[in-house]
């Protein structure tokens, strides 16, 4: 089964509008005049922090990006499927590739996962490609996105090739839901501070 792996904004969906009336909420809030909507939807592309600053910048606001973020993220929480729509074509294509390909969405805008949980042993592909896949990825996050491997392959030898190909835990099948939530927490939990001073 080939996998095929599609950037959520500006790829399936035009999200501009709503990004844009939420960074013009934040602008309004921290005491500025809105920006006209194609100067923010200029701006998009690059991740929300990113987005956050320039805006900002642009409005001529000094304000805590780190604060301001988490409210753009709470703004656009508010309003982001106001006017954000599939691009023409979307749905046709991908009903068309449904029955050939798995189908998977990577964003790292407004929703960043936490950590990844894959299987070690998918066809045609397999876990161990697709973490060095996301370890070569241009977003510093993405990069290090904590991920764990379940597998069935559970001899201390797979264990060491499955922390060697970027996983940071390796569980075997079949998986204890209690064991894979404690692996998911203190994965999530000892990586926090990390992804904060990212932001």
């Amino acid at each position: 089964m080939t996998l095929i792996v599609f950037d959520l904004d500006g790829t399936l969906i035009d999200s501009r509008h709503d990004l844009a009336d939420a960074a013009n909420a934040l602008i309004v809030e921290g005491g500025g005049q809105p920006l006209p909507v194609e100067a923010i939807t200029s701006m998009v592309g690059e991740g929300a922090p990113l987005l956050v600053r320039r805006a900002l910048k642009a409005a001529g606001l000094d304000l805590d990006v780190r604060s301001a973020l988490a409210r753009f993220l709470e703004l656009y929480d508010e309003r982001l499927l106001v006017h954000t729509r599939l691009y023409d074509g979307t749905r046709e294509a991908l009903d068309a590739l449904a029955p050939r390909a798995a189908l998977a969405i990577l964003t790292g805008d407004a929703f960043a996962p936490d950590v990844l949980v894959s299987d070690v042993g998918m066809p045609e592909t397999d876990g161990f490609a697709l973490v060095r896949e996301i370890r070569r990825l241009p977003s510093q996050r993405t990069r290090k996105l904590p991920a764990i491997a379940v597998t069935a392959y559970a001899n201390p030898e797979d264990r060491v090739r499955a922390l060697v190909a970027g996983f940071q835990n390796h569980i075997p099948k079949p998986v204890d839901a209690n064991v894979l939530a404690i692996a998911i927490a203190r994965l999530v939990a000892s990586h926090q501070p990390s992804r904060k001073s990212e932001v």
